[in-house]
């Protein structure tokens, strides 16, 4: 004997990423919000719970009678996706399904609204200085800001699929590139894939160096300007160019140090001011070392030279594989 209804009862309110309301906090600190440079396939940050929640009726005919068996649902929410100003959007993904495709550059405008063909449409503001609060998010009852300086999404009802209560998985392909004046060549495309931009690892010094909210915040007269000119055209000409990510708190020594690393640079600090130099292969007159400068002839110990490998393995982003972690091995006997 049952005293509920056999009926079909209507299911509770949508959970955000199936987290009950009181946990959106806890799940939003947990997650700092990540710092970009060129091109980066990027997850979004929860922020407020879904608001504007609607519904429709799955109808099935069992005999001659239309009855309702479940309900597709709809509703509308906000996320933060990145520190900085976005200049492109060329991608999205809902549930790791590409729902949007094209390329959308950053103008004049504070935001871009985007209709995704049977989900809904999704605003995405830039991350200017200037941009307000979105004017869903001033009606929708919850506290909300105007998120300056971070690039956040509003989806407007989205739709989540039948009997589905909880927010897709949402992932958007962005660029985003600093600009000094000083830079001729802040971008950087990759000849494999035009539509892959990287940044001019100078440029990504700059804006760490200078930037007040997520970077040092050090004034630009501490960089060695001409040294760090002549390091930004030599890269562009080598077409090296950088992708970086940041999600955690890391001290300034240490994020430096990588990126030297990535481009073979040292520091200088002529004047006191932070230039670098790259270290390549020299040009011009090489001196030549024989036994005639030498003050005794030298040893030789251990393996035989054809007995030697050189291991070397490359972790890259793949965007074959939609920007995941990958890696290329090569192994030169010798050493050649």
């Amino acid at each position: 004997m049952s005293f509920g209804s056999t009926k079909y009862q209507e299911p509770d309110p949508p959970k955000l990423m199936g987290a009950d309301a009181s946990l959106i906090s806890t799940n939003e600190n947990a997650r700092p919000l990540p710092w970009f440079s060129g091109t980066r396939w990027l997850g979004v940050t929860w922020i407020g719970d879904v608001f504007g929640v609607k519904t429709t009726e799955i109808k099935q005919e069992v005999g001659k009678d239309d009855k309702t068996v479940g309900y597709n649902y709809f509703a509308s929410f906000a996320a933060l996706v990145c520190n900085g100003v976005v200049n492109r959007v060329t991608q999205i993904k809902f549930n790791d399904e590409i729902v949007w495709s094209g390329l959308i550059a950053r103008g004049e405008d504070d935001f871009v609204s985007i209709t995704i063909p049977s989900r809904g449409i999704l605003h995405l503001h830039f991350g200017t200085e200037t941009q307000g609060i979105h004017p869903l998010l001033a009606g929708s009852g919850q506290q909300h800001s105007a998120y300056r300086g971070q690039c956040y999404i509003v989806g407007e009802e989205i739709a989540f699929g039948a009997n589905t209560t909880t927010a897709p998985n949402i992932q958007l392909e962005l660029q985003r590139i600093a600009s000094p004046s000083w830079v001729a060549n802040p971008t950087i495309v990759q000849e494999s894939d035009s539509s892959c931009f990287d940044a001019n690892p100078v440029a990504v010094l700059w804006e760490w160096w200078t930037d007040k909210r997520f970077g040092f915040g050090r004034p630009e007269s501490e960089l060695d300007i001409s040294r760090l000119q002549a390091a930004a055209v030599r890269l562009a000409s080598e077409k090296l160019g950088l992708s970086p990510f940041v999600d955690t708190e890391t001290e300034r020594k240490t994020i430096l140090l990588k990126l030297f690393e990535s481009i073979d640079a040292y520091p200088t600090s002529y004047g006191g001011k932070l230039g670098i130099e790259l270290v390549r292969a020299a040009t011009g007159y090489i001196p030549r070392v024989d036994k005639n400068v030498t003050l005794s002839d030298p040893t030789v110990s251990g393996q035989q030279w054809p007995d030697t490998t050189n291991l070397t393995r490359v972790k890259f982003k793949d965007y074959e594989k939609s920007g995941q972690d990958n890696t290329a091995t090569r192994r030169d006997v010798a050493n050649f």
